[in-house]
């Protein structure tokens, strides 16, 4: 006598799978994917978890339930690990190939209900999960009566149907997230987002007075420091590069608001490192931040950081500090150029050769605001254009980074174009949010679905329909008796050929 999961309603039964299917795995054929690849052909060609492929040539011709073998993702809520087929089809030795026994069940019931069960218990494995068929063949099935499943099938399928167009609206609108904040940061980066504070403060000092002021300032400090070291009896220190005034190119750049303008990334900044090298490892050394450091969303990803010993780093010249942007120079094609602004997220922190330091002059320029310019640019795919390709990746030369040209408003502009775009992307968060808590919510609402589905509490049940008990043992008695009468049928001709 099988154990019973929960009590069903008047009318069902508890059975095994085997008392529901026929179980066709012997006539499966697994085949190659070389051999796939020469075979190619009109004909599905069915694993554990759905079609991988075409082939010239069918196995079974009807509709199917296949139920993954081994490598279905069993313990997953992201994929069914039942499917049914139709038509002229291929299965592998990865997918057990069902068919429900007609007039007793359906395909699409037991479908529904595998996609529902909990398999722990029944697979077997550690790196790859298995059910074989005499595990399969034991998982207990409630049946209801026929008319019932059918009423319970349309039921459950107008239901999940309603759930599932819900989640495809749901899954589009990360895609529209995304979009919008690359919106924002081209409104940020143009100008369009603050015109209203713009007509709002007429008196602010244009960013070319402000790049003006500030270079004189450098200018007398480097006078400065040139008499102390005459004074001193000293060398006297190299001369900046954005002492002089940059000419920027215009011709073909967009045309700036009011108050800004366009300036070369070296006029901005207050220091340019690289990072440096080192393949040594120690777990009490220094945090050593690389290109897989870099999230796309301008943070610093600290899931998986490796450590470099403290000897091997000069601390005074590659230590990060709050307001350092982070730039990858050396990625694949689509990565190169994303940039991370560094919050304090680890102390004593270095980088490796594959990031540049940026650290901006802030007189001049706000951090949050040139990070906004990078990724904008990294959106708009300017830096896979500037890169310079190696075989299987891409750089950013110093020089060329230096060059980069890039919009400059106002420096108070700038605080309010970085104020505006965090209560925009702050918008963005809470709706992605309330996505994700929705699609947990529809997620779990298909498993409540299923639940009430099999334990009889999605449709009225009529106590004029034959109890299932009695159908399975009806089912049973004519798949018997049919059996016998082929045997016997099978006897006589074998004696009417021994006879002629």
């Amino acid at each position: 006598m099988m154990e019973e999961p929960y009590e069903l309603p008047e009318g069902w039964v508890w059975t095994r799978l085997e008392s529901c299917v026929d179980i066709l795995d012997a006539q499966r054929i697994p085949i190659n994917s070389e051999e796939r690849e020469k075979r190619k052909g009109d004909s599905p060609y069915y694993g554990a978890t759905g079609q991988i492929g075409w082939i010239d040539d069918y196995i079974f011709d009807e509709e199917l339930l296949l139920l993954g073998e081994d490598g279905a993702p069993f313990f997953e809520k992201k994929k069914n690990v039942a499917y049914i087929i139709t038509g002229k089809s291929w299965v592998n030795n990865h997918a057990h190939v069902l068919r429900a026994i007609k007039k007793l069940t359906s395909n699409r019931f037991l479908g529904h209900y595998l996609n529902s069960f909990d398999y722990h218990g029944y697979v077997k494995g550690t790196t790859r999960l298995k059910l074989n068929q005499a595990a399969l063949r034991t998982i207990p099935i409630p049946l209801s009566p026929l008319n019932e499943q059918h009423l319970v099938v349309a039921k459950l399928e107008a239901l999940l149907s309603q759930v599932n167009a819900s989640k495809e609206h749901l899954a589009k609108v990360p895609t529209l997230i995304k979009q919008f904040r690359q919106s924002v940061l081209a409104a940020a980066c143009s100008g369009r987002l603050t015109e209203d504070w713009r007509r709002e403060h007429p008196d602010v000092e244009p960013a070319s007075e402000l790049l003006k002021r500030i270079r004189e300032e450098r200018m007398r400090r480097y006078e400065e420091e040139c008499q102390k070291a005459k004074a001193e009896g000293r060398r006297k220190p190299t001369k900046p590069k954005n002492l002089e005034p940059q000419e920027v190119e215009a011709m073909g750049l967009p045309e700036l608001p009011e108050g800004w303008v366009w300036c070369k990334l070296g006029d901005i900044l207050n220091d340019f490192q690289p990072g440096f090298a080192c393949g040594a490892r120690d777990d009490r050394g220094y945090v050593q931040l690389r290109m897989n450091n870099i999230g796309l969303d301008g943070k610093v990803v600290l899931g998986k950081t490796l450590k470099v010993p403290i000897e091997r780093t000069n601390l005074e010249m590659y230590n990060l500090r709050w307001g350092d942007l982070l730039f990858n120079n050396t990625n694949s094609v689509e990565l190169i150029g994303k940039t991370a602004l560094f919050r304090d997220e680890v102390q004593n922190c270095v980088f490796s050769n594959h990031i540049t330091r940026i650290r901006p002059d802030v007189r001049l320029v706000n951090s949050e605001f040139l990070l906004n310019l990078f990724i904008d640019d990294y959106n708009k795919g300017v830096f896979r254009m500037m890169c310079h390709r190696f075989v299987g990746q891409a750089g950013i030369s110093r020089e060329k980074l230096l060059e980069h040209i890039l919009p400059l408003p106002p420096l108070l502009e700038q605080h309010a174009v970085v104020e505006r775009v965090e209560d925009l992307f702050k918008f963005a968060d809470e709706v992605e949010q309330r996505v994700a808590a929705a699609t947990t919510y529809a997620n779990q609402l298909i498993k409540t679905i299923r639940a009430k589905a099999f334990r009889g509490e999605l449709v009225p049940q009529d106590s004029n329909d034959e109890p299932a008990s009695v159908l399975l043992e009806r089912i049973k008695k004519e798949r018997a008796e049919q059996k016998e009468m082929k045997k016997a049928q099978k006897r006589k001709s074998k004696t009417l050929l021994d006879f002629n």
